[in-house]
């Protein structure tokens, strides 16, 4: 009897925490509506989420395979990521964002016409800050309206943390840690949180602050840009970064 009474509640254990915190996959965004409700705070990461490039050198893929060319060529991580910042940052001043899907503009003006609040994090970083905010907004996309706080903050972490306009811009600060310094300077803590992004390994630091902090956590691997990214064509994306680059007189070695 005792140890079916500790079978019951290991089980109860295990049931109450995969509805505290649960990741799954989806390619679509409408799959996140039944899990909302009137207390939860909505989280997006931008880049193949919510929005992406226009054309293949924009887009998060051609920065991955340039990061992983520097590594190649013997840079360490944060190295190689250095070293293609500033095209980086210049093809993004310069080219648009187009929704991953024509239906996500729409989607995160009703939930924050619904009044929750509805937010972006971000590994994007303070070069770009004031054009992602322009970039968001050319395609109907306005975070500012749906803000934990319309204040704006400037943090030092591992790395720049910044907050404006509802956007965390974590840069190479961990995701989780990023909300969460964000939650103690405001004071602010959800009764739910539902986090959107292409990428496991953030839903799983964001994850972990929930779970440190006792909030129910549903995160969204979301998996509308897997074709793309697995069929990423380097050689065009060589192509045009060479192109732009002639264009625009930077000294950058796309063969490197």
């Amino acid at each position: 009897m005792k140890k079916l009474t500790l079978s019951l509640l290991f089980l109860l254990i295990s049931i109450t925490h995969s509805f505290y915190a649960h990741i799954f996959e989806s390619n679509s965004m409408q799959d996140i509506l039944p899990y909302v409700d009137h207390e939860t705070l909505v989280i997006f990461d931008i880049d193949n989420t919510v929005a992406e490039g226009s054309v293949i050198i924009a887009t998060d893929q051609c920065f991955q395979h340039r990061v992983r060319k520097h590594m190649d060529a013997g840079a360490i991580d944060q190295q190689a990521a250095a070293e293609f910042l500033p095209i980086y940052w210049q093809l993004q001043m310069i080219l648009p964002l187009k929704p991953v899907e024509e239906c996500t503009p729409q989607l995160i003006r009703d939930l924050q016409q619904k009044g929750l609040k509805v937010i972006a994090l971000t590994a994007r970083s303070f070069p770009i800050l004031e054009r992602t905010i322009a970039q968001l907004y050319e395609i109907n996309i306005d975070f500012s309206l749906s803000a934990l706080t319309q204040e704006e903050f400037d943090i030092r972490l591992k790395d720049r943390l910044l907050y404006k306009n509802g956007i965390i811009f974590c840069g190479q600060n961990d995701k989780g840690e990023a909300l969460r310094a964000i939650f103690e300077i405001i004071n602010y803590y959800p009764k739910k949180i539902i986090f959107i992004d292409d990428k496991e390994k953030y839903l799983k630091c964001v994850q972990h602050v929930a779970d440190e902090l006792n909030i129910p956590f549903i995160g969204i691997r979301y998996s509308c840009c897997d074709e793309k990214v697995k069929n990423f064509d380097c050689q065009e994306a060589d192509r045009q970064l060479r192109e732009f680059c002639l264009a625009h007189n930077i000294a950058y070695h796309v063969e490197h």
